[in-house]
């Protein structure tokens, strides 16, 4: 029986993905790495494989930039996804963070920072660089930017439900989606506005919902 964890690495350049494959051996022997070089393929490997993770290029032959998020959190909503590009940070990151992606790491970045997106987005969290996540906080902070935009649209429409005092029966029900991916969805909506119960998730519903 194969116990290893499934990753998916989806790049057009051989090269780029033999170096992720290296990065990977490194961090643990434990990993089932597929190789996808377009998004058709990408998504044939996620229907059969489910994986844990997908190390996805934006620019991909076959995809649509961040419209490539929706079709894979269809698919496989518990699938993390770290962005891996040459793309700017500040102009792509956050479409790619709002449509679901867990982290967002840069091509020309060193190796220990790939390593540590890698690493990070494996464990459920978010990656960007400390300078991308500085600006977002200025941004903030200036601008008081409503921290449900930081959701995607079926993370907000979870938070929604759990904020109005849903049941993961009736969550289940209205929006046919499985227990396990309704605790998935809870789990980065807790950890995207920071809060740690459902009374903080409510007062941050209650203050910032407008629509």
């Amino acid at each position: 029986m194969n116990n290893k964890k499934c990753v998916i690495v989806a790049d057009d350049h051989s090269i780029v993905r033999r170096g992720i494959n290296l990065l990977f051996s490194r961090i643990d022997n434990g990993f089932d790495i597929l190789e996808a070089d377009s998004f058709p393929r990408t998504i044939e490997l996620l229907k059969k494989k489910h994986p844990e993770l997908i190390v996805l290029d934006i620019n991909l032959p076959g995809g649509n930039s961040s419209k490539m998020m929706a079709e894979i959190m269809a698919i496989s909503p518990h699938c993390k996804v770290l962005v891996f590009t040459s793309y700017e940070e500040d102009i792509y990151a956050e479409a790619f963070l709002r449509a679901g992606a867990l982290g967002y790491v840069n091509k020309l970045s060193p190796e220990e920072d790939i390593e540590d997106a890698i690493k990070t987005t494996l464990d459920g969290k978010t990656y960007v660089s400390p300078e991308f996540q500085s600006k977002l906080k200025e941004r903030t902070s200036k601008k008081g930017i409503n921290p449900l935009n930081q959701l995607s649209k079926r993370e907000l429409e979870v938070g929604r439900l759990l904020a109005a005092g849903d049941g993961n029966l009736l969550i289940m029900e209205q929006l046919n989606l499985k227990p396990s991916t309704i605790s998935t969805y809870k789990q980065r909506i807790f950890q995207k506005l920071k809060v740690n119960n459902i009374a903080e998730l409510i007062s941050t519903f209650n203050k910032f919902d407008v629509d």
